[in-house]
């Protein structure tokens, strides 16, 4: 693999105002001891909190500030796009803009009215072409920035917090950029909260906080991480004087797409009292699905006596996509939570073998993924 990025111990100190305004002996370490190294393809996410260091490192990789101390080998050129800052010039117009920068990167002069069309129709910016871009909001600045890159080969792309510009019909199209036009820049660095945008567009992952590296890796393994080090740890099930959940379990906890999981849930009823549980199933972004037996039309209760209960669930086969999966278990009586659980159980869902490198299971963008029928017929005319 040829090495594009290597970083050795890189640290960035700041030292820290007095009150009054005069500096003191106190310094804060914005990164400390940051080593990792990105090969040809890798598209590294940085996840932390704000102040974790992400900017911090990303500056210093586009080589707008230098590290305190460290070094960092880098093979190719640079280009960055931050959602706080632009490389924009306020005083110039969007078409000028333009111009300036494609100067920049090196297109030919006859080329430029058309890509300047292009970069105005992808940013959505036509009816403001003519305007300073001082007066442009954050957002249109962002867009305008994005659309420039649209047009270009980066060969080192680093991008901070970018994907919240515009409304949702603008971030498909960068959604679709990133797919398509950027997946041969050699590497790309991203900073971002959102977890999704890091499952969907990276393979690596790093974690930061307090400028330390607390996680560096595969997207999958950072995300268990993340889950394990954010979940609320149940160390007991619970129990009251209507019921007590004895045991949570599944026959394993890595499953094929193509199998169905199967779920067991022993409870003891304290009271002769019709009781019903409710599964609830969300990944690292969000909830997915619910299920519950009184989600049917025929569903009538049954008086049910005091006494031991277990419970089967199912989930049909090739319905969950390959990813990490958390489970809630709700028990009520209709009207009124009984008792809940929270990360009751943690399930993979892991691709089978014959589609393990496809392309499709890179970096799943959807949780949901069902085996449609499909049927295909030539016709002579659409009449």
């Amino acid at each position: 693999m040829n090495t594009i990025i290597e970083c050795n111990d890189i640290t960035k100190t700041y030292k820290m105002q007095a009150k009054n305004g005069a500096s003191n002996d106190v310094f804060m370490h914005a990164l400390n001891n940051v080593s990792f190294t990105l090969n040809e393809g890798d598209r590294l996410g940085l996840v932390g909190l704000n102040g974790s260091g992400k900017s911090t490192l990303l500056k210093i990789i586009g080589g707008f500030i230098k590290p305190s101390c460290g070094s960092i080998l880098i093979k190719k050129s640079v280009s960055s796009l931050s959602g706080f800052d632009s490389m924009l010039h306020p005083d110039l117009n969007a078409v000028e803009n333009c111009k300036l920068q494609l100067q920049i990167l090196g297109f030919k002069k006859d080329d430029l009215p058309s890509l300047i069309d292009e970069i105005l129709i992808f940013s959505e910016l036509t009816d403001f072409a003519f305007q300073p871009v001082k007066t442009f909001s954050s957002g249109m600045m962002l867009r305008l920035s994005f659309a420039i890159f649209s047009v270009t080969s980066p060969e080192i792309l680093l991008l901070d917090e970018v994907f919240s510009a515009g409304d949702i019909n603008f971030q498909r199209k960068v959604s679709l950029l990133m797919h398509q036009t950027f997946k041969n820049t050699p590497v790309i660095v991203m900073a971002s909260h959102q977890l999704s945008e890091i499952q969907q567009y990276c393979n690596k992952c790093l974690i930061l906080n307090k400028g330390e590296i607390q996680f560096f890796g595969t997207v999958l393994d950072a995300l268990k991480f993340y889950q394990i080090q954010n979940k609320s740890v149940t160390k007991s099930l619970p129990e009251n004087n209507i019921l007590s959940i004895k045991k949570i379990t599944s026959n394993k906890t890595v499953y094929k797409f193509g199998e169905s999981i199967k779920i067991y849930v022993i409870y003891q009823k304290h009271v002769d009292k019709n009781i019903d549980l409710m599964i609830n199933v969300r990944n690292a972004f969000g909830n997915i699905l619910s299920d519950c037996i009184i989600y049917r039309q025929d569903y009538s209760a049954v008086y049910e006596k005091a006494g031991l209960y277990e419970i089967e669930a199912i989930i049909p086969n090739a319905i969950l996509n390959t990813g990490l999966y958390y489970f809630d278990f709700d028990f009520g009586d209709g009207l009124n939570y009984i008792s809940m659980v929270k990360d009751g159980l943690t399930i993979e869902v892991v691709p089978d073998v014959w589609e393990e490198n496809k392309l499709w299971n890179l970096n799943p963008e959807y949780p949901i993924r069902v085996k449609m029928f499909w049927k295909k017929n030539e016709i002579l005319n659409v009449n």
